[in-house]
């Protein structure tokens, strides 16, 4: 069954999913996998060097066949310079996140590409209207990694579909479309979030665990073992991390023994930074999920199979959304 929105006839896709651009994650096998299932698949570029965004998005144009879109998922505090190798290889769409947009978002309307801003609050969905923003992505506060909403997706999501709509009532323009972010993880969520007036979802943590992602089978376990109580919003990973995000910015982490044992207090004290430091880069280089930050969102219901082909997920939580719209409608 298709399910078709406004985002869907502007972006040109047969499908409102878009998976997550997560670093470390949203490599050519996943992107390209979206983007066959009919939706727009997303690289996670924000540590890549030039040549790997070329050779990258190359790889995925290949492996999804002229289906779907492909884009590029980028931080506006950090991948400036990586923004004209970004627009160079001509994607369908570029997704800004995370400190000032405006410079890159002027770049991106200019080159004619799409552009999709992520927000936390409403007025950054207001600005984004204002930027020229092709689709704006409310992201919620159980989204897993990096965020900055104090508010729940479900709860965030209306208020600014409601801007967004205020704002095109006003002008006489199109509604942009708005999607959900934080917390969609099966086709109950989806249709959830079609209902509060979303254009579409993004998935990320569902699409962690799939077989096409870059993650390690012994990382995307802990994934499919974890709940919403393993999970919590810190910025203990950060501080100790190789990133400077801006300023409110935080994430939602898996619980590990480094975290029960390292409470974020001690990042205040000298001695304990110091130690703390040399065992997080320890934890890193060794890939110890015991140590190292991994990202669930909050919540994991559709994460229960290691390894599974993400077109699967795509098309049940699609199956599944627009079989309760149908069932809304007429009982």
């Amino acid at each position: 069954m298709a399910l078709k929105t406004c985002f869907t006839r502007a972006f040109d896709l047969s499908s409102p999913i878009v998976g997550a651009p997560m670093a470390g994650v949203s490599g050519p096998s996943l992107t390209a996998a979206v983007a066959r299932s009919g939706g727009l698949g997303l690289l996670g570029a924000a540590r890549y060097t030039e040549p790997q965004l070329r050779k990258e998005f190359e790889e995925a144009q290949q492996l999804a066949g002229g289906k779907g879109a492909i884009g590029i998922g980028l931080m506006a505090f950090t991948n400036t310079q990586l923004l004209d190798t970004a627009l160079d290889v001509k994607p369908h769409t570029i997704w800004l996140s995370f400190g000032d947009v405006a410079p890159m978002a002027a770049r991106v309307k200019a080159a004619g590409v799409k552009l999709m801003i992520q927000v936390q609050s409403v007025q950054q969905a207001i600005d984004a209207v204002s930027l020229g923003a092709d689709a704006i992505v409310a992201q919620g506060t159980e989204s897993g990694g990096h965020g900055a909403s104090p508010t729940g997706t479900f709860c965030f999501l209306p208020e600014v579909v409601d801007a967004v709509a205020g704002i095109a009532a006003q002008t006489g323009a199109a509604p942009v479309p708005v999607l959900a972010a934080g917390g969609v993880t099966d086709g109950r969520q989806v249709a959830a979030a079609l209902a509060l007036g979303a254009a579409g979802v993004v998935l990320g943590t569902v699409l962690v665990v799939t077989e096409e992602s870059l993650f390690p089978d012994h990382w995307k376990a802990r994934y499919v073992q974890s709940t919403a109580h393993d999970t919590e919003r810190t910025v203990l990973f950060d501080v100790l991390g190789p990133v400077d995000w801006p300023r409110g910015v935080d994430g939602r982490a898996l619980r590990n023994r480094f975290s029960d044992a390292n409470p974020e207090q001690l990042l205040g004290k000298a001695k304990e930074r110091e130690r703390m430091q040399t065992e997080m880069d320890r934890g890193r280089a060794e890939a110890d999920p015991e140590v190292a930050p991994l990202w669930p969102e909050s919540c994991s219901y559709g994460c229960t199979i290691l390894n599974r082909a993400a077109t699967f997920y795509i098309l049940w939580l699609t199956y599944v959304a627009a079989d309760l719209q149908i069932s809304s409608r007429f009982g």
